[in-house]
């Protein structure tokens, strides 16, 4: 399944939100049903910063941990 549509608090390319823990949204491609997801957000040097994991979800949002 590819995401399409990423998005923070609603916004396609967000620039210096203030919002401390920001909720990440989705679509899958095709209309694609997912059943599961994991989130992995890097450093532009590759260092991982967050790894949600596998998370069982047919949802497809998530919000950025603390």
């Amino acid at each position: 399944m590819k995401a399409i549509r990423l998005r923070t608090e609603y916004l396609k390319n967000p620039r210096g939100i203030d919002i401390v823990r920001p909720r990440l949204f989705w679509n899958a491609d095709q209309g694609i049903r997912q059943s599961a997801f994991q989130i992995l957000c890097q450093d532009p040097e590759g260092i991982v910063l967050w790894d949600s994991g596998k998370v069982e979800s047919s949802s497809m949002q998530a919000e950025y941990p603390k």
